[in-house]
């Protein structure tokens, strides 16, 4: 395995047809919101248990609950997600493949996610995409909005997602009443800091096999989290270019250092499903933190 991060292939410029492509894609996606969007997805709400999304979730038991709570969630009051619930001034359902935050936009809510998968991302003006996080219940968004008064990032479902619409209004109300909002935001916000510079050490300094090792290790570890795995293998909507655009590496460079993993048998990443044989295995080969 080669450890020196000068050997690993940077992704290359993709050309102006591949750009103009993903503008078209992330054009296809904004109408959904700006004309009336959300309202067809409140409208979805009525009864969410139980919840069908269809074939393309695949997401057995990853829903925010007591029992799988995000690390930041833990050392909470155990009313605490009650409070969040009645506070909410809606809970809607995203299908997978739609962006509900618009980067640059200035929104008045925050997203918190309770069940599907999704993604963070930054747009260049030329189509280039940069993945900046991976989203899973748990995880807040647009905290940015609240604070600085607009989104710097884009959020997609990649799987139909359900989250509660927090308006801004409301949480500053929970956040003057109760302490315990103030941390939660502010661990949230910590642990997302923690993820980013990870993913910083891992475009800057690792090769790119212990990068994309890395990364799924990561994603798969954080699955197990929320009760994702059955028999070592998760339900994995992402793309190879959401890990591509992540870590900076062409596709074409991605998929075959996928391929090597899956030879050395660590990975198998077929059919929407990660499969890590051995994580113990694959942690201790690339040196990677175990939780």
């Amino acid at each position: 395995m080669n450890r020196c991060p000068r050997a690993r292939e940077t992704r290359r410029h993709e050309g102006p047809h591949i750009a103009k492509l993903k503008l078209e894609q992330t054009a296809t996606a904004l109408p959904f919101l700006f004309n009336g969007g959300h309202d067809a997805i409140a409208r979805r709400r009525k009864n969410l248990e139980p919840i069908k999304l269809g074939h393309s979730t695949m997401l057995e038991t990853a829903r925010l609950s007591p029992g799988t709570n995000p690390t930041y969630l833990v050392p909470l009051p155990p009313n605490f997600l009650e409070s969040l619930h009645q506070i909410r001034s809606d809970e809607i359902v995203i299908p997978a493949g739609v962006q509900f935050v618009a980067e640059g936009s200035q929104g008045k809510h925050v997203y918190l996610m309770r069940s599907g998968l999704g993604l963070r991302a930054n747009l260049l003006q030329d189509g280039r995409r940069q993945v900046v996080s991976f989203l899973f219940p748990g995880d807040i968004v647009g905290l940015q909005a609240l604070l600085i008064g607009q989104y710097h990032h884009s959020a997609e479902a990649r799987s139909d997602v359900v989250a509660s619409v927090i308006d801004h209004k409301h949480l500053r109300a929970l956040w003057k009443d109760r302490f315990e909002a103030v941390v939660l935001s502010l661990q949230a916000m910590a642990y997302e800091e923690v993820r980013l510079t990870k993913a910083m050490i891992a475009i800057g300094q690792y090769s790119a096999e212990e990068a994309v090792a890395s990364l799924l290790f990561t994603l798969y570890s954080r699955g197990q989290t929320h009760g994702m795995l059955r028999d070592n293998s998760m339900a994995f909507p992402f793309r190879q270019t959401d890990l591509a655009d992540a870590l900076g590496l062409s596709l074409v460079h991605t998929n075959k250092t996928i391929a090597k993993l899956r030879r050395a048998g660590h990975v198998e990443l077929v059919d929407g499903r990660l499969t890590l044989h051995d994580p113990d295995s694959l942690a201790r080969a690339y040196m990677l933190e175990v939780a």
